[in-house]
């Protein structure tokens, strides 16, 4: 009796520890009684499966979803385009209704608060709604274009992540009929590491103004949407050389993206064409008169970095990184002679990419170089007004730290002799 026990035991562990845990996303896909289609994706895995023929009260469970897909297919809104979505926002304080027409279309946006003044400041809830309308249906840019790049404004005003809690689209007929709902579910940021460049009296001003230049040239060609990505997640990060690394980023993003917009040849296609082919020619030649297998190795690597900087045609470029930058803020008329007069920020990069460490004083360094990225994209969002933006405090020479306040300017604003030596 005692072997069977043991064997049925020992049978039983074997089993139970031959069993993996399933460790991915547990989905739900069906209708509702009232003929909702609904896709989710269960965001809690802690739940039990029993035998759904015997469930009483005390059986059921609460249950948390994520990306909660409602359509409501409703047969009289299918064949209508969406003429509205409205998006619930999280972690941006407005104070009171604004709208806003993008570009020279009828599209309009529409920003409100949806919370009390007490919970106006709170992060990680949802504070304000934004709806946008009137989209034409042959437009390039979709709702989705539209909600992203505004989103990424507001963030850089605020200097908080905000996010979107919940998205709904919907027509207009005698009243605002819903069509579909969208909740992600997904973890908000609540804490914000950035700063704030609008106060929130501005907001309106800002975002009227910069509904303006809402196009894809503005975001995508010129790169300014990569660019704020990359922008706001120095929120994140508590690392000042990461940040530093990361605002370094986002200038060559737009640097690059603006140089492709712009003729840096020196010389003409052909004739660069034509130089490439007979160095390279004279180059293969060569080959033949080494003799030492030492020498020869050494030589294929010569051989092939000299046909990829002609391939990157590097040779036939117009001047440096920093040359092109000067043009670049040249271009979109941003002061930076009070920061960088020769942006040298770029050594402190270069130290920090093939050293470890700036050498520097990273901190202010990386203040500076945020007050150029800001300036850089007003400039290009053609801004007129009030901003904030970072100074360095005088204290007492003792003090081993500095500290670091906001300052209100006007932008655009030209940069007087006086000012070229300081630092903040």
């Amino acid at each position: 009796m005692n072997a069977q026990v043991n064997q049925y035991i020992n049978e039983k562990l074997f089993f139970e520890k031959s069993i993996k845990r399933y460790e991915g996303d547990y989905g739900i896909e069906g209708k509702t009684v009232e003929g909702w289609k609904i896709t989710a994706i269960l965001a809690n895995h802690s739940f039990k499966v029993g035998n759904v023929n015997n469930v009483n009260q005390q059986d059921k469970y609460q249950l948390r979803f994520k990306a909660l897909y409602i359509d409501y297919n409703l047969e009289m809104l299918e064949e209508k385009e969406t003429e509205e979505i409205i998006y619930g926002l999280a972690n941006i304080e407005v104070f009171y209704q604004f709208s806003a027409n993008i570009g020279n279309f009828d599209t309009e946006i529409d920003i409100k608060s949806v919370t009390n003044q007490a919970n106006r400041r709170k992060t990680g809830f949802l504070s304000a709604e934004m709806k946008i309308k009137n989209v034409d249906k042959n437009e390039q840019n979709s709702y989705g274009n539209y909600g992203n790049w505004i989103i990424y404004l507001l963030s850089l005003v605020s200097g908080h992540c905000v996010d979107k809690i919940y998205k709904i689209e919907g027509i207009m007929d005698e009243k605002f009929n819903i069509k579909r709902e969208y909740w992600p579910g997904s973890e908000l940021l609540n804490e914000a590491k950035g700063r704030s460049v609008i106060q929130s009296p501005d907001l309106p001003l800002f975002i009227q103004q910069c509904a303006k230049k809402l196009n894809w040239d503005t975001f995508n060609d010129k790169g300014l949407g990569l660019a704020l990505y990359w922008y706001i997640d120095t929120f994140v990060s508590i690392k000042s050389e990461v940040n530093f690394l990361t605002l370094c980023t986002v200038l060559e993003i737009l640097n690059k993206r603006h140089s492709n917009n712009s003729s840096k040849r020196l010389l003409p296609k052909g004739i660069y064409k034509q130089i490439r082919k007979e160095i390279i020619e004279t180059i293969s030649k060569f080959k033949d008169n080494i003799d030492h297998k030492d020498d020869l190795e050494q030589y294929n690597k010569f051989e092939i970095k000299v046909k990829k900087s002609f391939e990157s045609a590097s040779y036939n470029q117009m001047g440096s990184l920093r040359t092109s930058l000067k043009e670049m803020l040249t271009y979109y008329s941003v002061p930076y002679e009070d920061l960088f007069p020769e942006l040298e920020f770029i050594k402190i990069r270069d130290k920090i990419v093939h050293e470890g460490f700036s050498g520097v004083d990273i901190i202010t360094e990386w203040v500076k170089l945020s007050n150029l990225v800001v300036r850089v994209f007003l400039a290009i969002l053609e801004y007129e007004g009030n901003y904030m933006e970072s100074t360095i405090i005088d204290l007492d020479d003792n003090c081993e730290h500095k500290k670091y306040d906001l300052i209100c300017k006007s932008f655009p604003f030209v940069v007087s002799k006086d000012n070229l030596n300081k630092t903040d």
